[in-house]
């Protein structure tokens, strides 16, 4: 798929595919694994739907097995999707992720944020490194997720069947 602005084209690799132009559909079988620049995704199969020039992706839906680690970073952004089945819609351009629905054993893992560092050991010149809040996970059968405009930042979060109860931040349960 063709480079976005940062020049990082999406990278789709499977044991076949197969390349319907007229429908502008890339069927992809056997452990199908993707990378961009920040985005790992795996499945046992996928779907990619293009834009009438064949440059974009319009939307990717992964089968069995799937998964996605990566994002742009920082707290509060998507870490890992993982799920039997997840569809992906594009933004226009297809340069990010604007909506993911995973089903089946679906879990969204998203980044805690780093408090500063501690102070040195007296003697010492360097702060210790930073530490790390805990990542925050969402596990359900169904979840649908908005992302913003970079396509790492979920802005809503819907989840639907067997989601185990949650305490505030910092609770036990």
């Amino acid at each position: 798929i063709a480079p976005g602005p940062d020049g990082d084209a999406l990278r789709l690799n499977a044991k076949s595919a197969e390349f319907n132009r007229l429908a502008k559909v890339i069927n992809f079988t056997g452990q199908m694994q993707a990378s961009q620049q920040h985005q790992t995704m795996r499945a046992d199969a996928a779907v990619a739907y293009l834009t009438d020039d064949e440059q974009d992706l319009r939307r990717l839906e992964l089968r069995g097995n799937s998964r996605i680690d990566g994002s742009r970073g920082g707290p509060g952004a998507m870490r890992t999707m993982r799920g039997n089945n997840i569809d992906l819609d594009y933004t226009d351009g297809g340069e990010a992720i604007k909506r993911a629905a995973l089903r089946g054993g679906a879990m969204i893992q998203v980044a805690g944020k780093s408090s500063p560092g501690r102070a040195a050991r007296p003697g010492t010149a360097r702060r210790a490194p930073p530490a790390a809040a805990a990542h925050r996970e969402i596990l359900a059968n169904g979840i649908d997720v908005a992302l913003a405009p970079d396509g790492s930042t979920p802005t809503g979060i819907v989840a639907r069947e067997g989601v185990p109860p949650m305490g505030p931040p910092g609770s036990q349960e």
